[in-house]
């Protein structure tokens, strides 16, 4: 299990996480499980929990998503962090014959996909951390299971 921890300050962030990554048979203490994402004008840091293949692949598409974009509205991270993880849903269900939502749940909870992701920016010189929760069914549940802290 794994623990990720965003403190807002008033000036700063704090974001950490354990660094133990299990396999089926095997443990690793040296993961690394938080990320620096890049926007044309500011970072965001990305920590994750939950099935390393499905986070991995939801920060490679976000990373893609931010290069060229400004983050002057906490909304604009979280727009194209919903849209990557859609996006890796979209790829999943794909791979799994075009299956439904009812079925494509069934598949993150037998192959063990879910995952957690909490990312942290500075915005307009305030903090802030979201919560992210991957297998959600819809891109409106999506949305509302992120919790945005300020």
């Amino acid at each position: 299990m794994t623990i990720l921890i965003g403190i807002l300050c008033k000036d700063t962030i704090v974001l950490a996480s354990d660094s133990q990554t299990s396999y089926e048979v095997s443990k690793r203490r040296d993961g690394e499980k938080i990320r620096v994402v890049r926007f044309k004008d500011n970072n965001a840091l990305v920590a994750q929990s939950g099935c390393s293949d499905t986070s991995d692949r939801i920060i490679d598409v976000f990373s893609r998503l931010t290069p060229k974009i400004k983050l002057d509205d906490p909304e604009t991270a979280i727009k194209l962090m919903q849209l990557a993880m859609v996006s890796v849903r979209e790829e999943l269900r794909r791979q799994h014959l075009n299956c439904g939502a009812e079925e494509l749940r069934q598949v993150f909870i037998n192959e063990g996909l879910d995952c957690d992701l909490m990312m942290a920016h500075h915005c307009n010189g305030k903090p802030f951390c979201i919560a992210l929760i991957s297998n959600q069914d819809a891109p409106d549940q999506a949305r509302q299971s992120m919790s945005l802290l300020e």
